[in-house]
């Protein structure tokens, strides 16, 4: 009888841990949301990296065909573990800081861009085309990934392509 009580509290548990959490590893975009979002920005338009990346304003850009300037930093990740689907498929990531800035972002380049990309060295300026794309985190990945702190958004830069900026980076 004893048994039978404790593998039904544990039945329970274990119903009540897969539906809480049932959805938190799937992440969803705002371009699936709104694809129009970025209609209103005339291709071309050239945008502060800066502004572009910050969660509040990337909504604007996704699916844009704007232009931007940021500085190499590395083709590599060891300590980021990207998630299923969290990769556009054909493309790849590396890691750009804002001008003049030290806090790093993750751009996505399509494969054709990757010679140019792995010939930069860390500090040169560079030139992308392309718009945002935002992702927004449950809580449970947010613990898991990102550390406590609620529903977050993360926003990645989509390139479309990638070229050398032939100003000075001030590095």
């Amino acid at each position: 009888m004893f048994y039978k009580k404790i593998s039904t509290v544990i039945f329970c548990l274990f119903v009540l841990s897969c539906i809480a959490t049932s959805g938190c590893t799937t992440m969803s975009t705002y371009s699936t949301v709104n694809p129009v979002v970025s209609s209103r920005i005339p291709p071309g338009t050239e945008v502060e990296f800066s502004r572009m990346m910050n969660p509040n304003f990337a909504i604007d850009y996704v699916n844009a065909d704007i232009t931007t300037k940021a500085v190499f930093l590395s083709s590599s990740f060891p300590e980021y573990n990207f998630g299923r689907g969290e990769i556009p498929t054909g493309y790849f990531p590396f890691k750009v800081a804002v001008p003049e800035g030290s806090e790093s972002n993750i751009v996505f380049a399509p494969n054709h861009c990757s010679d140019f990309i792995f010939s930069l060295k860390p500090g040169e300026l560079i030139k992308l085309s392309g718009g945002t794309l935002v992702r927004e985190f449950s809580l449970f990945t947010k613990i898991s990934t990102y550390g406590l702190s609620g529903k977050g958004t993360r926003v990645f830069f989509k390139a479309t392509d990638c070229s050398k900026q032939l100003v000075a980076s001030g590095y």
